[in-house]
């Protein structure tokens, strides 16, 4: 599964929802049993998506918009589960 946009009105942000839908998201996908969700994310917000254990790696192939994306990764199982 591949996250590429996740977007809450400012008048909305500082609130949880983001977070609530990246937690919502991630547990949908380990239901379907997903072993990874993968993020598109901007320099900026590297950091942010770190705190809910996404991994950053490296650059993405895609030129979407004219920008450079971050690949992201959120490993849904452990390794003998």
């Amino acid at each position: 599964m591949v996250i590429f946009s996740l977007s809450v009105l400012p008048d909305y942000r500082r609130r949880g929802i983001a977070g609530a839908l990246l937690r919502r998201f991630a547990d949908d996908a380990r239901k379907q049993g997903r072993e990874t969700v993968l993020l598109l994310c901007k320099d900026e917000l590297v950091g942010y998506y770190s705190r809910f254990g996404f991994k950053d790696r490296g650059f993405s192939d895609s030129e979407h918009g004219g920008v450079q994306w971050h690949e992201m990764a959120l490993p849904l199982r452990n390794h003998g589960e």
